[in-house]
């Protein structure tokens, strides 16, 4: 485990000073460790994925890596919560929040993975509701207006 972690520490590093090609690479090489990967295994590649934070598409990464099949309740909310935690920091702006908050409705929509998406929605909004009142008014205008469609 400290291996692992001195590794992960070097390739957060580096991944700065990464160009597009290359983070698509790391990206995909996390995609297929994590199919390989047990629980403690995964639980690491979430933490790497957080040392990346200001990289370019992690938000992506980690939601594609929660969605995938055969992962574990622990795992979502490991995922869910390190989503979030990027998701609030500097480096992402309000039109991604707003982005998260319509894929949680889509997936809702389509009725898949509904309990996490709802659950995710309502942290996303209470972050919002808690940090910007003005953001928060708009989600919420925006998320009436879905929920109008849904029914």
């Amino acid at each position: 485990p400290v291996v692992v972690e001195n590794a992960h520490n070097i390739i957060a590093a580096a991944a700065v000073h990464f160009n597009e090609k290359q983070a698509n690479h790391l990206f995909n090489l996390v995609t297929q460790s994590w199919l390989k990967e047990d629980h403690k295994g995964r639980q690491r590649l979430l933490s790497l994925l957080g040392k990346l934070g200001k990289l370019p598409l992690v938000l992506e990464q980690v939601w594609a890596l929660i969605h995938m099949k055969d992962v574990g309740i622990e795992e979502i909310e490991q995922g869910l919560t390190l989503h979030l935690e990027l998701l609030n920091s500097p480096t992402y702006q309000d039109d991604s929040k707003k982005e998260y908050v319509m894929k949680c409705i889509s997936d809702i929509k389509g009725r898949e993975w509904v309990v996490p998406a709802m659950n995710y929605l309502v942290r996303i909004l209470q972050n919002c509701l808690q940090s910007s009142s003005k953001l928060g008014k708009n989600i919420l205008r925006e998320l009436q207006n879905s929920v109008l469609a849904v029914k």
